[in-house]
């Protein structure tokens, strides 16, 4: 089944990236929104479900028999170990960008509040100032 899968990702990964480049090309610029392609909300669910598919083919045959072509569970292993790596790279990227997306939230969020916090400061400062020019003027 790894085969198969291979297969059929590429070549509907293909024709999905065809679809988006035939929308790019043949859009108006009059600035009208743009409309989803029925053809792509039919291929993104499907290669959704076709990698779950996929995960479930390597991860559950997880080091096949390389060597006995007769064994159920034999698998060329340039072909597995090329499926085996692509997906868990696909895992491997997901999770540095999902890393990465949340320690900027947390940077937007500390600077956020450092500049809260400077601006309060600031204004208690200000504040502080502004009462004592007024004491000062009160008492001459």
């Amino acid at each position: 089944m790894i085969p198969i899968y291979l297969i059929v990702a590429g070549a509907t990964g293909i024709a999905a990236n065809c679809c988006n480049c035939g929308i790019k090309y043949t859009e108006s610029g009059d600035g009208e929104e743009k409309q989803i392609n029925p053809l792509q909300a039919v291929v993104q669910p499907f290669l959704f479900a076709w990698f779950i598919c996929g995960n479930v083919w390597i991860y559950k045959n997880y080091e096949p028999n390389y060597n006995d072509p007769t064994s159920p569970n034999y698998c060329d292993k340039t072909l597995y170990l090329f499926a085996f790596w692509v997906t868990t790279s696909y895992y491997i990227v997901f999770g540095a960008v999902l890393i990465i997306i949340c320690l900027v939230g947390l940077c937007m969020g500390a600077a956020a509040w450092t500049n809260k916090r400077t601006r309060e400061r600031k204004n208690e400062t200000t504040d502080r100032r502004r009462d004592e020019q007024t004491d000062d003027g009160r008492t001459n």
